[in-house]
């Protein structure tokens, strides 16, 4: 057996803020998290269906309404918070977002922000506790930490395969919230992904080339079936869970009164070594297809009209013609070239200290023991931390 070298940090205690008195855990009652061997031996067996069973089973447990009202996953900690310098910072409260452009959109040639509501994604992460106190008890929001625990490797010669910080708790859950932005009291033209893309996968396939959208109305007035807008569906702001801006968040082009609509979300657990990995996007034909495989019928709302696909495998299943298992979610994948035949946890698997680029698209299992490696220290599959470690 491997034998591997973990370096710890000590702190008296774990940090709870008071600006998050509102925090909402899963409920105890949900079955989480599920037994390692238990999720390891779907992975094995290959048992998707049961994998997309646990993931619509978490997907409905963290959009439990909290006792403060919305989905409970709108009190974890947000970026903001896990990474800020200082305790004494202080930073808005958990339901006012700031929302950016997803940080891999950033620095990339086709990374402007387009003027049109609707044609732009924009992002928050969230941490639940459990995730949020290791990153603050073991300084990981650092960069000096990450710089010492990387020297602390490099010195005592420790190997390609060990190079690691601490694994995170099982109990740990992180999202990435996907948004898009409509304006009050009008129409708004929005992208939907049906598989069908304008460009070859080599080129990439922004939002802004899908070849079918909706318009999101906003007015509030009563929506016929089967109207159409300029030959496209029409569906209420009510499809959707949204927030509404405010001078407090506003964004580009935007004006108060506006909303952010919940377009699509990445959510990923340590339930296994390298976490489960689930990935959910709204379609308005979201109860059809093999992405609505396995919906509990526990889902309400608006949380029934999204689609999601599962990764708790890098290479396994593999694809019809033999390749390596491609989990993507479009709203961030599909821009990328060979992004609609990515995966979540490949990607994430590149994270490592110091930063590189987690382009060009992989396909199937990294090594630990790969040269990449050398002289970095891989984060626990998560980006967020190399990408705003302080």
């Amino acid at each position: 057996m491997k034998k591997r070298i973990v370096f710890l940090l000590t702190l008296s205690t774990c940090i709870s803020v008071n600006a998050q008195d509102s925090y909402t855990p899963i409920a105890s009652g949900a079955n989480f998290p599920v037994k390692e061997v238990h999720l390891e031996f779907l992975r094995e067996a290959q048992d998707v269906h049961s994998q997309r069973e646990h993931l619509w089973n978490l997907w409905a447990s963290i959009n439990e309404e909290a006792p403060s009202g919305g989905p409970l996953w709108e009190t974890w900690l947000s970026a903001d918070h896990v990474f800020r310098p200082s305790e004494s910072e202080v930073l808005a409260p958990p339901k006012v977002k700031n929302f950016e452009r997803p940080l891999q959109f950033v620095d990339l040639p086709s990374s402007a922000v387009p003027e049109a509501p609707g044609q732009s994604q924009f992002a928050t992460v969230l941490f639940n506790q459990e995730a949020h106190d290791f990153v603050r008890s073991q300084k990981l929001y650092l960069a000096a930490t990450l710089d010492e625990i990387n020297r602390s490797l490099t010195q005592q010669a420790v190997s390609l395969d060990n190079r690691d910080i601490p694994d995170f708790p099982r109990e740990s859950v992180v999202l990435k919230t996907v948004w898009l932005h409509v304006a009050a009291n009008g129409r708004t033209p929005i992208p939907v992904w049906d598989f069908n893309p304008s460009r070859p996968d080599q080129s990439g396939n922004d939002i802004g080339t899908w070849p079918r959208s909706v318009v999101v109305d906003t007015t509030g007035e009563t929506i016929q079936r089967g109207i159409l807008d300029q030959g496209r569906k029409v569906v209420p702001l009510t499809s959707f869970y949204s927030v509404e801006l405010t001078n407090h968040n506003l964004i580009r082009n935007s004006s108060p009164g506006d909303h952010m609509i919940l377009i699509a979300m990445h959510v990923t657990t340590k339930e296994i070594r390298d976490w489960v990995w689930g990935t959910f996007w709204w379609h308005d034909k979201a109860d059809f297809g093999p992405y609505a495989l396995n919906k509990t019928q526990n889902l309400r709302g608006v949380w029934r009209n999204y689609l999601m696909d599962v990764a708790f495998d890098s290479d396994i299943p593999r694809e019809y013609e033999g390749s390596a298992n491609a989990v993507i979610n479009p709203y961030l994948e599909a821009r990328f070239p060979m992004g609609m035949t990515s995966n979540c946890m490949t990607c994430h698997r590149k994270s490592a200290w110091p930063l590189a680029s987690f382009l060009p698209i992989e396909r199937g299992k990294i090594s630990t023991s790969d040269q990449r490696f050398e002289n970095r220290v891989r984060l626990d599959f998560l980006w967020s931390l190399g990408m705003r470690a302080k």
